[in-house]
């Protein structure tokens, strides 16, 4: 391992991340492929940490990318309305009465005045 990092931060990074997958009790996988002679230990430096992970990791690792993908959306607010008849927004639709309604806040003026609003309806 030290041929191949040397020393200082990835030496350190790839070292954590062994003992880590290794270590975990739950991931139980590495070690026995190790132990039967299925990976070569000279191998086992240079595989992807990813790949070391159990399968309940891997699955967890995925729903956690999945949810941080969704959460980084700018429309979540218009997928989550478009489906919902029963949704309410905060203000009522002065052209078509509809309380199926949305805003967003944007700084117009200075620093020191209020945001001001902006009412859309998901309507019309």
């Amino acid at each position: 391992m030290y041929k191949l990092f040397k020393h200082g931060k990835p030496y350190n990074d790839k070292t954590r991340s062994i003992i880590y997958n290794l270590t975990d009790s739950k991931n139980t996988e590495p070690l026995i492929r190790l132990l039967l002679g299925i990976i070569e230990p000279e191998n086992f430096v240079t595989i992807d940490p990813q790949k070391l992970a159990s399968s309940a990791m891997k699955k967890e690792r995925e729903e956690m990318l999945l949810k941080g993908l969704w959460n980084k959306r700018t429309d979540w607010d218009q997928v989550l309305v478009k489906g919902n008849d029963k949704y309410k927004g905060m203000f009522k639709c002065e052209k078509c009465s509809s309380e199926r309604t949305g805003f967003i806040q944007i700084q117009i003026e200075r620093a020191d005045e209020p945001m001001t609003n902006f009412v859309f309806c998901y309507d019309c």
